[in-house]
């Protein structure tokens, strides 16, 4: 977190690890916060062996090497409840549109590690997670139920003018998650 926010001088975040709430679950304390818009710094490293905790989530300290971090999120495979999908649901449950959920990845672990295209690994390992049937359900409903605006973001009454049911919007939902192209993605970033 220090080191981008350091070379990446446009952001300014006003709060760090505060305080938010979802309704019917875990709680959650993003890194950093800067207006509406959430920040959660991750310096994960992809695979599976690794053993410097500089390069490992939060929720792998007590594990050091095994299963990574990304493997964890992908597979939602976590031991500890308040995790990194969680903390994703519970982002998910408090921002009002898209745009205001930012994760920017560490592209030197993952780099380091052999993955050329770190935008595109981090993507396939956020599609693995939304496209487990439990998953994607859970996902959907936290946005769905979103009342701070994120449902009419992404179905926009412009588009939908005569409103649109859960069943089309949860039918749009999986067809955006099956195309890691698709804007749904545009939280990912990596630096």
């Amino acid at each position: 977190m220090l080191k981008t926010l350091r070379k990446f001088t446009a952001l300014s975040p006003t709060l760090f690890e505060g305080k938010l709430t979802r309704s019917g679950g875990a709680g959650c304390e993003p890194d950093a916060r800067e207006g509406a818009k959430i920040y959660e710094f991750k310096s994960w490293s992809p695979n599976s062996n690794d053993d410097d905790v500089g390069s490992l989530g939060d929720d792998e300290f007590i594990t050091v090497g095994g299963t990574s971090a990304f493997l964890k999120l992908a597979n939602n495979s976590y031991s500890n409840p308040t995790n990194s999908y969680t903390q994703f649901l519970c982002y998910l449950s408090n921002i009002t549109k898209m745009e205001d959920l930012v994760y920017i990845f560490d592209k030197d672990q993952l780099n380091a590690k052999g993955q050329t295209n770190a935008v595109a690994y981090i993507k396939l390992r956020f599609q693995e997670l939304m496209s487990k049937p439990v998953e994607q359900q859970q996902i959907f409903d936290v946005i769905w139920n979103n009342t701070n605006g994120l449902t009419q973001d992404l179905w926009k009454p412009i588009d939908y003018p005569s409103g649109i049911s859960k069943a089309q919007a949860k039918s749009i939902f999986v067809n955006w998650v099956s195309d890691t192209n698709n804007s749904i993605y545009n939280f990912i970033t990596a630096r």
